[in-house]
């Protein structure tokens, strides 16, 4: 483990903020990826940190090409949507099209960001040493490639599911809004001109480009 990545983890351990001056944004970029990997450990059946992990990896790898996700995109990440999803549960008071709009984005970016995942590390397995040449990174976070991918392809099911059921509520503007907004999550254009229609599935089985992601 580098001095900095010490630095990173015993920061966290204390419960400090992890030191930021004096870093390259490189340098600042890790710590982050160290951050989220030290809170998806502390919980590890938590989806919300989870995700976030595997968009700040994903991030790091394209760290060159102005990073994987977009602001937007990690803001929508961090977004809480229990509370909206707690309405459609219980049923007893009604989603407004502007939730549903933010319920929509936030699984339609946690599918994009485990199938992209997911094809990074097929990447990683097929030629593990051309990987780490371009992509040097410690044996640990190697480790979390493989230990969670089975889980990120079991997700991207889930949110499947859970968009082609939730997205076909969507009306009028409020579906353009969607579909106009879902491009902004990633820096690469990963979705095509694919749109929600009012019938049938609109997300592809799997994202085009999910290996230029890596």
């Amino acid at each position: 483990m580098t001095e900095l990545e010490k630095q990173g983890v015993l920061a966290k351990q204390k419960g400090e903020d992890i030191p930021y001056l004096e870093l390259t944004a490189e340098e600042k970029l890790f710590n982050r990826v160290v951050e989220y990997r030290l809170l998806t450990q502390k919980d590890i059946t938590n989806d919300y940190y989870f995700l976030q992990y595997l968009g700040i990896i994903l991030d790091y790898i394209e760290r060159d090409h102005k990073g994987c996700l977009t602001d937007l995109g990690r803001m929508s990440l961090a977004v809480n949507v229990a509370p909206i999803y707690q309405k459609f549960v219980e049923g007893k008071e009604k989603v407004t099209q502007k939730e549903l709009v933010k319920f929509c984005l936030y699984m339609t970016n946690c599918y994009a960001v485990c199938v992209l995942f997911k094809g990074m590390v097929e990447v990683y397995k097929e030629n593990d040493e051309g990987f780490m040449k371009l992509h040097p990174l410690p044996t640990y976070i190697l480790g979390d490639l493989i230990e969670y991918e089975d889980r990120a392809f079991e997700l991207v099911d889930k949110f499947k599911k859970i968009m082609d059921s939730y997205s076909q509520s969507l009306e009028g503007k409020y579906r353009t809004i969607y579909n106009e907004e879902k491009i902004k999550g990633f820096v690469k254009q990963i979705f095509g001109t694919q749109v929600v229609s009012s019938k049938g599935s609109f997300m592809p089985n799997e994202l085009k480009n999910a290996k230029e992601c890596k």
